[in-house]
């Protein structure tokens, strides 16, 4: 028997990535792709399309375009990466069936929904969105501490094949949040060691793109 808060979750989910389909398709923004190289870029909504997120119980989101050279293909891999006091463990794992075809129409979108103050985790859907259908994985963030933050890349970033790009982070701690870094974001190995360091929890909202549909 299917629980009645993941059928909430499916059918929002659903809203969800219609909204952002339809909304994002018919946007004006374009992703330019410099050269040959595939890109994953912030897509921003407008005051308009935030309010029907909100409308459907959308907390917080972030939406990512994919774009790749005409001609290009490949798998989409997301995941999210779990650190408690610097020691890693895979919470989340996934990889969609849709491949990208480099027409610029494929999304990543991570959201989470309101929820009640008082509860112990919170859901985040992260999301892969094409022409030709959609997937979501579910991963269940404990709020079990006072200081958290959270952050996303902004700038967007060149996709290499088999190369982790990091979409998001959340950080949290008993006694106070802390910043993060942009440098984060931009594949600087020192920043995110540092990070890990001085935070008791760390989530990391990982996307790659493969060749093959097997997951690694």
């Amino acid at each position: 028997m299917i629980k009645k808060k993941d059928l909430y979750l499916s059918r929002t989910f659903v809203v969800l990535s219609v909204i952002i389909l339809c909304l994002s398709g018919c946007s004006n923004q374009k992703v330019i792709t410099k050269g040959l190289n595939s890109r994953i870029i912030p897509a921003e909504l407008s005051a308009s399309e935030k309010q029907l997120l909100n409308a459907i119980g959308v907390e917080k989101y972030f939406v990512f375009r994919v774009s790749l050279p005409k001609g290009e293909k490949g798998f989409a891999h997301y995941w999210v990466d779990y650190y408690q006091n610097g020691v890693k463990k895979k919470l989340i794992d996934g990889k969609t069936a849709f491949q990208s075809l480099g027409d610029n129409g494929d999304k990543v979108v991570l959201a989470t929904l309101s929820s009640d103050p008082d509860a112990k985790v919170k859901d985040w859907i992260i999301s892969y969105i094409s022409n030709g259908g959609f997937s979501r994985l579910k991963a269940e963030i404990p709020m079990d501490k006072n200081g958290a933050s959270t952050s996303a890349s902004t700038l967007g970033t060149d996709i290499i094949k088999d190369k982790p790009v990091i979409l998001a982070v959340i950080t949290q701690n008993h006694s106070s949040s802390t910043m993060i870094p942009k440098s984060v974001f931009e594949g600087e190995d020192t920043a995110l060691k540092n990070l890990l360091s001085t935070n008791e929890s760390v989530y990391i909202f990982c996307f790659e793109l493969n060749d093959n549909s097997k997951s690694n």
